[in-house]
């Protein structure tokens, strides 16, 4: 997080931190099959995070860029600016994001991953779409794919409603892949084929709609959640190609992690 203040600050780039964020580059070549395992997420095990880890399998290798929690559309602090019509925390938000995609077009990365949360709410208001839209074609513009994994900001309450990004989707958008269910994906980029382990936020509305889960605690749902994803995520990884690089993408929290602000207890679910 310290590196990413630094060089924000280097860019212009200021914001206020409630809980570290994730950012990093990575370098990519066909990696270990323990890298699509649910210990990076469950409790008691192995929590490195996967973008620490640079195995040097294979003589290919892809450039990535990987963000998160964008939460476009948070305007703690700031004002309204006159001379845009725009909120300045609004502003702080577009101009980091900004930055971040000139990173990735000056030095021609090959792909985007945003795991999740791109809007503060599931409902953006189309000013927060017009702008993040725009920021979508500068990417394709440059030939660059953007992946982008549905969070728990995105998704709506209720069943059947689409969620803040099902929009791109529908616009059949060139180089844009949205996931919002678990799904193994090949993308390709210009240094190759790239799989995709796509995990998006688990839900709890589509296990109340089951008989056998219905009348579960909240206890016992959470429990049930995490061990759906973990076989998720097992199941994904026993159908990779070992002959090309993979990436497990995933908008999830660890469970029985603690955090500040408005979201103090994250569990799977």
């Amino acid at each position: 997080e310290q590196a990413y203040r630094i060089w924000m600050r280097k860019k212009g780039c200021f914001r206020r931190f409630d809980r570290p964020s994730t950012l990093a580059v990575v370098k990519v070549t066909s990696p270990p099959r323990h890298w699509l395992s649910p210990s990076l997420f469950l409790p008691g095990l192995s929590h490195h995070p996967p973008w620490l880890l640079s195995p040097r399998i294979g003589t290919g290798s892809v450039r990535l860029l990987h963000l998160a929690d964008i939460h476009l559309g948070i305007e703690n602090y700031g004002r309204l600016d006159p001379s845009t019509g725009l909120h300045t925390r609004l502003q702080d938000f577009l101009r980091c994001l900004g930055s971040l995609f000139d990173y990735a077009i000056d030095e021609k990365l090959d792909l985007v991953l945003l795991a999740g949360d791109v809007y503060r709410t599931p409902t953006p208001n189309p000013t927060w779409q017009r702008e993040f839209a725009g920021q979508l074609r500068r990417l394709r513009q440059a030939g660059i794919p953007i992946a982008i994994v549905v969070g728990n900001h995105d998704t709506p309450a209720a069943m059947g409603r689409a969620t803040s990004v099902d929009v791109f989707t529908a616009l059949d958008l060139p180089l844009t892949h949205v996931y919002r269910r678990p799904e193994l994906a090949t993308i390709e980029t210009p240094s190759g084929p790239l799989q995709i382990a796509a995990l998006p936020w688990p839900t709890r509305h589509w296990l109340k709609t089951v008989d056998d889960y219905r009348d579960l605690s909240p206890e016992q749902i959470h429990k049930e959640i995490r061990r759906i994803c973990g076989a998720q995520i097992q199941q994904m990884a026993s159908q990779l190609d070992e002959t090309l690089p993979a990436v497990l993408m995933a908008h999830v929290a660890a469970a029985e992690a603690t955090y500040s602000g408005a979201e103090r207890t994250a569990l799977i679910g």
